[in-house]
């Protein structure tokens, strides 16, 4: 995967939030997130050098996840659609209800996370199957866009429903990332090409977390930074 060489990261929590995976043709692979958090999670852009190795907990527990305590995956293309709650196979089932019924007909419109799931999975196959980017890329964030959290809103009773943070598109193919901050009323990207990701160039960042603003290619505006600490550890 492109972008996985990149080693481009985030300090930041991770938990609700939707992800869509476009596969357009002529190897088009563009994949789409929102990042909703009750909280400002604080969060901004890094650039690693080849060959780093990170890991989230530092005491070598090894966690049992997900469902039973089992690690449950769901391997292959046609998982392009991932949001968080209920469990996967579930979503599907939800997802297989709102196929009977037709996107064009009629969507669930509201944030719960099934229904973002539905809205997700019906407008990432709808939008134009093509491999240029200058018509993929926005589709893709007009569907995370669509599948958005309001600013502001939370549902007291379902905590894992929270507002948008940011949104984010990766060109995988052509190794672009474009970053939209819900606080600001711009689209900014990094030309993954132009970053040198040699052992011998720093750690650099983008930071984002004191109002800055950025508008297009966003390559010159990282500086020389040591790494960070993650927010939290695995118990």
């Amino acid at each position: 995967m492109a972008l996985a060489a990149a080693f481009l990261m985030f300090a930041q929590k991770s938990e609700a939030c939707t992800r869509a995976v476009y596969l357009g043709p002529d190897n088009m692979v563009i994949t789409g997130r929102t990042m909703d958090w009750k909280e400002d999670i604080m969060s901004n852009l890094y650039l690693f050098p080849r060959g780093v190795k990170r890991v989230s907990y530092d005491k070598g527990e090894v966690v049992n996840w997900y469902i039973d305590g089992n690690l449950i995956i769901h391997e292959g293309k046609q998982y392009q659609v991932m949001t968080n709650s209920p469990r996967y196979d579930l979503q599907l089932a939800v997802n297989d209800y709102w196929k009977e019924v037709g996107g064009l007909q009629m969507l669930p419109g509201t944030n719960r996370s099934s229904d973002r799931f539905v809205r997700a999975s019906f407008y990432v196959h709808a939008i134009p199957q093509t491999a240029d980017p200058k018509i993929a890329v926005p589709s893709v964030l007009s569907i995370m866009r669509n599948v958005s959290v309001p600013f502001g809103i939370s549902t007291p009773d379902k905590p894992h429903i929270s507002s948008t943070r940011w949104r984010s598109v990766s060109d995988q193919k052509d190794r672009v990332y474009y970053f939209e901050s819900t606080l600001t009323p711009n689209l900014f990207w990094i030309d993954l090409k132009k970053v040198d990701f040699s052992p011998k160039v720093g750690v650099k960042k983008l930071t984002l977390t004191n109002g800055e603003i950025y508008a297009g290619e966003a390559n010159k505006d990282f500086k020389e930074s040591k790494g960070f600490n993650f927010l939290f550890r695995l118990p």
